[in-house]
């Protein structure tokens, strides 16, 4: 009797070694390592004369990552992009929407879209028109496997340095 009951708790043990063993693994097979990047901006300008104020992201010539190309390569790389806007006002962004670069769309609410580097390897214009014009913003690309992100806010007036 005693064996039979030394046997089912090593059986049990056994078990619940195994248990513990693949919840750690799925546990750990699950967390990822991998970081988002930040999306760069690339330029920013104002206009007093336009009341206008410009952030342009996308990548720099020289630090592109690899295997990120724009629609003047045979192949352009295909981002998907979502962008979540609040507290809008007078802002809007412009984009690449085909892989040619002929095509451009814009939009001032959240929004889920695919995307290419334009010729100039910018991905997103935000354009904020008027004294009172300002956005704040959350946009997540994915290229290759990789995310790329940006949250802020932006103003005429703060890139104006009115204020």
């Amino acid at each position: 009797m005693a064996y039979i009951k030394s046997r089912k708790q090593k059986r049990s043990i056994f078990y619940l070694g195994f248990l513990v063993l693949l919840i750690a693994g799925l546990l750990s097979g699950c967390a990822s390592d991998k970081k988002a990047r930040e999306l760069p901006v690339i330029k920013h300008k104002y206009s007093k004369s336009k009341h206008t104020a410009y952030r342009i992201f996308g990548f720099d010539y020289a630090t592109t990552p690899s295997g990120i190309y724009n629609v003047v390569n045979k192949e352009p790389t295909k981002f998907t992009v979502n962008v979540y806007i609040a507290d809008n006002e007078g802002c809007k962004f412009t984009y690449t929407k085909d892989d040619k670069g002929a095509h451009q769309d814009q939009f001032d609410s959240t929004q889920s879209f695919t995307a290419y580097l334009s010729g100039r390897n910018e991905l997103l214009t935000l354009e904020c028109t008027g004294k009172q014009s300002n956005i704040d913003y959350k946009i997540i690309a994915y290229a290759n496997g990789i995310e790329y992100d940006s949250i802020g806010n932006f103003s005429y007036l703060v890139e104006s340095g009115a204020l």
